[in-house]
């Protein structure tokens, strides 16, 4: 998940709304805006823009935790659906492959953590304060976390119509092998295969994930969640 964030800047749209709320605060809380800003990292270009809180229903409230310093309890659902409690502190956000992460440092496992944003079922923002962390940087976090994670070979089919969206929005190198059925099959090297399946699932029956097996089983997975939301 985090390779790509690391060649990240904040994004514009994230930046125009930091300036507008630079115009209207008052001096005294500038700070707050800056604090965001060093928190948060954006990679907009591979999915276009970047969306707005409206369509994310947890983030202005996550913002001004990481801003305030306020403990979070979270009801996260994980890959296989399945829910936990955690108590985190919330250090920082990031954007990429068209969703939000959470940075935080998670009190149960002791250790810090990210967690997907729309993958939060339920948040309640304490009134407790956790202490600042001057030894923590999001940037180098993710640089760190990004180290040696591209060890992971797949191979994937893109039908020939995507394969310029494909090439533009890859965050790796595509290595082409055969041409087949109106496309062809690619090899990439990549650091984390649900990330590969969420940006394979935009692509819908344009492509197709060959090898490894997991990775066919969490884009399956990915269909069977949307499906079941709108079944309801």
């Amino acid at each position: 998940m985090v390779k790509h964030f690391t060649d990240a800047s904040l994004g514009a749209p994230m930046a125009a709304g930091l300036d507008k709320l630079r115009a209207v605060l008052p001096t005294d809380r500038q700070d707050h805006v800056e604090r965001l800003a060093r928190q948060t990292v954006v990679y907009g270009s591979a999915f276009g823009a970047v969306p707005d809180s409206g369509q994310q229903p947890w983030l202005l409230a996550l913002q001004k935790s990481v801003v305030n310093r306020h403990v979070l309890e979270l009801r996260y659902a994980g890959y296989e659906r399945e829910e936990t409690t955690r108590e985190v502190e919330p250090l920082g956000l990031v954007y990429s492959g068209g969703a939000w992460y959470l940075i935080a440092w998670c009190r149960l496992l002791q250790d810090f953590r990210q967690f997907r944003i729309d993958r939060i079922r339920d948040l309640s923002v304490s009134s407790e304060r956790f202490e600042h962390r001057p030894d923590f940087s999001l940037r180098e976090h993710l640089e760190k976390e990004s180290e040696g994670e591209e060890t992971i070979r797949a191979r994937i089919w893109i039908a020939d119509p995507m394969q310029g969206k494909a090439r533009m929005e890859s965050y790796a190198t595509l290595i082409e092998e055969n041409e087949r059925d109106g496309g062809r099959e690619f090899s990439q090297y990549t650091f984390s295969l649900e990330w590969l399946a969420w940006w394979l699932f935009t692509f819908g029956p344009a492509a197709e994930a060959l090898d490894p097996q997991e990775l066919g089983d969490r884009i399956a997975g990915i269909a069977q969640e949307k499906l079941a939301k709108y079944q309801k």
